[in-house]
């Protein structure tokens, strides 16, 4: 008996069907019926084995047939256990094997026999004019094309390139225009959102100066900065100028902090160090 390896289930069906058993009897039913699409036909009716396959034991097994033979669920004939339903899912698919296998064997015997070759000479033309332009033209490669002059771009960007980690005077300008950030606050972000594209690779990496300044817009338009942070920040910009040492204890504190963020703004990171170099 050839196994069917897969078949059609009617899962409404099924539940109208089966709604009169009981747990236990419809679970041995199911088990049934999988080992007889798995053998590809009937059963012995060997409560046994069938129990070591529902992982029960063969009292409830021998039981349950019982009770499925009365209710018409499974059929016993001459020691064997079939289903009807599924004979005749069985009977289905075995007929539409059989005659796609039909099909496979006549187109076979119906396809011409042909050379190697398929029987296509190759064609010469002696008159073809010869190509004015031998050599194509290579593709552009986007990370050699020159940089943009400052007079083409304003900014200094390669064409498709890498974001430059210096964030254009106007860019700074444009971000606390819209959203009345602090200077030190827009630096921030600028600083994370240039570490962050600083480790994409490939494609992704490569954006023309209007593509980044589009990023760059998305991604501070999506900064929530908590109020207080604000605050503190305006203070800092407002206070009285910082003496030599408060500022070398600033500058250090910002140095560290945007070591931390990877690829960071040189005024802070001079030597471009990443976290795992900053650390050795």
């Amino acid at each position: 008996m050839s196994k069917i390896f897969r078949f059609d289930c009617y899962p409404h069906d099924w539940l109208l069907d089966t709604s009169r058993l009981t747990p236990e009897d419809r679970g041995i039913y199911v088990q049934i019926v999988m080992l007889i699409y798995a053998r590809g036909g009937h059963i012995d009716n060997d409560p046994k084995w069938i129990s070591g396959s529902c992982n029960c034991s063969s009292r409830l097994v021998s039981a349950s047939i019982s009770r499925l033979v009365e209710m018409d669920f499974i059929q016993l004939s001459a020691g064997k256990i079939t289903q009807k339903r599924v004979q005749r899912e069985l009977n289905t698919k075995r007929a539409q094997i059989e005659s796609g296998a039909n099909g496979g064997r006549k187109t076979a015997e119906n396809k011409p026999e042909t050379s190697k070759d398929n029987g296509i000479t190759p064609r010469i033309e002696t008159s073809d004019p010869p190509s004015s332009n031998p050599t194509p033209n290579p593709i552009p490669n986007p990370i050699s094309n020159p940089p943009v002059s400052p007079t083409e771009s304003g900014f200094s960007f390669l064409d498709r390139s890498r974001l430059d980690p210096v964030i254009p005077a106007e860019w700074l300008a444009v971000c606390r225009g819209e959203m009345g950030w602090p200077e030190n606050i827009a630096m921030d972000i600028w600083t994370k959102f240039s570490g962050h594209q600083g480790r994409k690779v490939g494609h992704a990496a490569l954006k023309t100066s209007e593509e980044w300044g589009a990023e760059w817009r998305t991604w501070y338009r999506k900064e929530n900065i908590p109020a207080q942070r604000l605050k503190a920040a305006a203070a800092v910009e407002t206070a009285v100028p910082r003496t030599p040492e408060e500022q070398a204890k600033y500058d250090a504190e910002q140095r560290s902090w945007h070591l931390k963020m990877g690829k960071q703004h040189p005024v802070y990171n001079p030597e471009g160090k990443t976290v795992l170099e900053a650390n050795t």
